[in-house]
C-alpha cells in the first residue's frame, strides 16, 4: 500500500474551477500503480479496486467525457497494453478499501 500527495503543479494538468478533485485523483492511483510497478505487473492478472463509481466506469468503459478524465483513463490503458495485462476492476465502499486509510483522520 502507497500514498502519495499531489503536487499543486500536477492541478494544471486538469480541468479548472472544480470543487473537488476526486474522480481525477482516483485514476491517477490507478495509473500510478501501473507505471510505479511495471515489473511486478507485468503480464498479471490485476484486480483494482475503487471506491468511486466515475472513475470506476471511466476505466471499464475506457471513455470519459472529461478531457482531463480522458487523458488520464488513456495512460492507463495505454499502460495496462504495454504491460500485456489484464486487469479487473471492482467498486468496493470506501470504508473497506485499505487505500484509503492515510486519507482518513481515524
Amino acid at each position: 500500500c502507497g500514498s502519495l500527495v499531489l503536487p499543486f503543479w500536477f492541478y494544471e494538468f486538469l480541468s479548472t474551477n472544480l470543487k473537488t478533485y476526486i474522480m481525477q485523483a482516483e485514476l491517477i492511483a490507478a495509473v500510478a500503480a501501473f507505471f510505479s510497478l511495471p515489473s511486478v505487473l507485468k503480464g498479471r492478472a490485476i484486480l483494482l479496486f475503487i471506491d468511486n463509481f466515475g472513475a470506476l466506469s471511466c476505466l471499464v468503459h475506457g471513455y470519459a467525457g472529461k478531457p482531463d478524465c480522458a487523458r488520464l483513463v488513456n495512460c492507463f490503458h495505454a499502460q495496462v497494453i504495454a504491460l500485456r495485462c489484464m486487469y479487473y476492476a471492482d467498486w468496493v465502499p470506501s470504508k473497506a478499501n485499505p487505500a484509503d486509510i492515510p486519507t482518513r483522520e481515524e
